[in-house]
């Protein structure tokens, strides 16, 4: 007796969630296509490196909106300080505009006149310390809720980094 199971199976349908986490932000991080993720600084870092944080030991907020395909908007803001020897913390918050989506079913394709408005939000909570002059680590804690019609979803992510510097050429 055996089964056979594809990822593209019937069954597997709508079983995956929170992929607006997938979704870069910034745009240094964008525009390398991510490739300077082990060494990025300052408040940019809480999305790909969450030690980068605390290398620049300076307050800072970012603030980024994006039209992403098929008219979703993608609003993204963060703000961090330094703590001096305690480290460095930030808040984050990302949140996904779908619009209004017509409601149709079998007897009304073209819309019953109803709408309804997904929800995707992700709040983070971001600490970074420099442990020596080459290691920096850092973790991001985040609440994310997803609420699509009459159904909500709600869980926490956990993201950890650390950079180590070789020299300063690497």
């Amino acid at each position: 007796f055996a089964i056979t199971a594809y990822a593209g199976d019937e069954s597997r349908k709508g079983t995956t969630g929170a992929d607006h986490l997938l979704i870069p932000v910034g745009a240094r991080g964008i525009a390398t296509g991510g490739a300077f993720v082990a060494f990025m600084d300052g408040i940019e870092s809480i999305y790909y490196n969450p030690a980068g944080l605390d290398i620049t030991s300076r307050s800072e907020a970012m603030f980024s909106y994006m039209n992403y395909v098929a008219d979703i908007n993608i609003s993204y803001f963060s703000a961090g300080t330094s703590l001096g020897e305690f480290g460095s913390v930030a808040l984050s918050l990302k949140s996904l505009d779908v619009g209004d989506i017509p409601i149709t079913t079998n007897e009304l394709p073209d819309g019953t006149g109803s709408t309804y408005s997904p929800s995707f939000i992700t709040i983070g909570l971001t600490y970074s310390k420099t442990l020596t002059d080459r290691v920096s680590i850092g973790t991001n804690v985040k609440f994310i809720n997803e609420t699509i019609g009459n159904t909500i979803a709600s869980g926490f992510a956990i993201d950890a980094g650390v950079q180590y510097k070789f020299n300063n050429n690497l």
